[in-house]
């Protein structure tokens, strides 16, 4: 993801790690490369599956990275 100021995308300076909560279920399916916190996480509970991440899609650097994770999101649907 964007964390350096340039011209062509805005900064994402401080994003949240993700954590669960309470009873729920969910799988990390990215993690900060400095701390190995989640950076995204899958849940299903059976009723419906989510995919949250803390950083906004389009700040992910290059076409191809944003690609490869958009499939990998939607198989995970599949």
């Amino acid at each position: 993801y964007n964390n350096t100021l340039n011209d062509e995308i805005y900064i994402v300076e401080k994003p949240d790690g993700l954590s669960v909560s309470g009873s729920v279920e969910a799988v990390p399916l990215m993690t900060f490369s400095d701390n190995n916190t989640a950076v995204a996480m899958y849940t299903n509970t059976g009723k419906g599956s989510a995919v949250l991440m803390s950083i906004p899609f389009e700040t992910i650097r290059g076409d191809q990275q944003r690609d490869a994770l958009m499939k990998d999101i939607l198989n995970i649907f599949e």
